[in-house]
């Protein structure tokens, strides 16, 4: 007994740490089941925002497939997809807004980690701004042949989100909800509301 009382006495700080560590880690899971949902309902609406913005004369938009479809009088006036990809300070997403099959209308990044001041600038529209009305070919920075100017001192960041946007788009092209597609998903939205 007297062995097992040096042991217990010797380990009690490293039993508390790992007690402690796993509350912390318990407490932090939970927090995120309870903000996720909050954070998700803000991004859409940040999304939905952008779009209007974007696009004034909007009469509808609805989601078909993880594809937002913009709809005017008209029918369909453009896509936008969500591009997600890892920068140098974690984890980039961006609204990536399609006028056709070939062409960027244009972008905005939703979310960012990057370092402010050099990482941080692919929100600004300096960068932003280089995407709009570009073939998604030509999505690419310029040192590597394209049509995007890298931003000096963070090209992990600027490879990110051209190759992200590049990526996501060339994928959507190919799998764009039909006029069919969307005209059940949108009957679908407005019985449900």
């Amino acid at each position: 007994m007297p062995n097992l009382r040096k042991l217990l006495k010797k380990y009690y700080p490293i039993i508390l740490l790992v007690l402690v560590v796993a509350v912390c880690i318990d407490l932090l899971s939970f927090s995120d089941v309870l903000t996720g949902p909050i954070l998700e309902q803000r991004q859409q609406e940040e999304i939905m925002q952008k779009l209007e913005e974007t696009f004034p004369d909007i009469t509808d938009t609805v989601v078909v497939d993880d594809v937002y479809v913009v709809l005017d009088v008209n029918g369909i006036l453009a896509y936008a997809v969500l591009a997600t990809g890892m920068g140098y300070g974690g984890e980039i997403k961006t609204l990536v807004i399609l006028e056709d099959q070939e062409t960027v209308h244009s972008i905005f990044v939703v979310k960012q980690t990057e370092t402010p001041g050099l990482g941080g600038r692919v929100q600004t529209p300096e960068f932003t701004d280089q995407f709009e009305g570009i073939s998604i070919q030509d999505i690419r920075l310029k040192q590597d042949g394209g049509a995007v100017d890298g931003i000096t001192g963070a090209t992990i960041s600027s490879t990110t989100v051209t190759e992200m946007v590049r990526k996501k788009a060339l994928e959507q092209v190919e799998a764009l909800p039909s006029e069919e597609d969307v005209q059940a998903a949108l009957q679908q939205q407005q019985e449900s509301e």
